[in-house]
């Protein structure tokens, strides 16, 4: 029993032991020491210019509603794109399948080919 223990563990141990990264040491000695940038601490008071708030949304709000540089509709056309009306409220086009007629939430549920469809699927 103790063996079905001691086999996974010793897996474990010999998964995890330590491979080479191979860091190429020359390159490393070679490099430059970096350069550490901190915040002055001898400075008494600092005075940083800012853009005003309304600037800076003005800015943004031309970025947003500014045209593509090119938009001429190409990649509508390779991926047939259709445009569609704008409403959200516009009617749809019907899908396939049985249609009740007329086209009220109670017809829909008295449609007796949706049923019949429904209980052929769940069994």
């Amino acid at each position: 029993m103790r063996a079905f223990f001691t086999l996974p563990v010793l897996a474990a141990v010999v998964a995890a032991a330590p491979r080479p990264q191979d860091i190429d040491l020359d390159q490393v000695e070679q490099a430059a020491d970096p350069v550490l940038i901190t915040p002055p601490v001898d400075v008494v008071s600092q005075v940083v210019n800012v853009a005003a708030v309304t600037e800076q949304a003005a800015a943004a709000s031309a970025a947003v509603y500014a045209d593509p540089a090119v938009n001429d509709g190409s990649s509508s056309k390779k991926r047939g794109v259709v445009a569609r009306d704008e409403s959200p409220c516009a009617k749809q086009p019907k899908g396939s399948g049985p249609v009740a007629t007329p086209d009220t939430v109670e017809a829909f549920l008295a449609l007796d080919k949706l049923s019949v469809r429904l209980v052929s699927i769940l069994s």
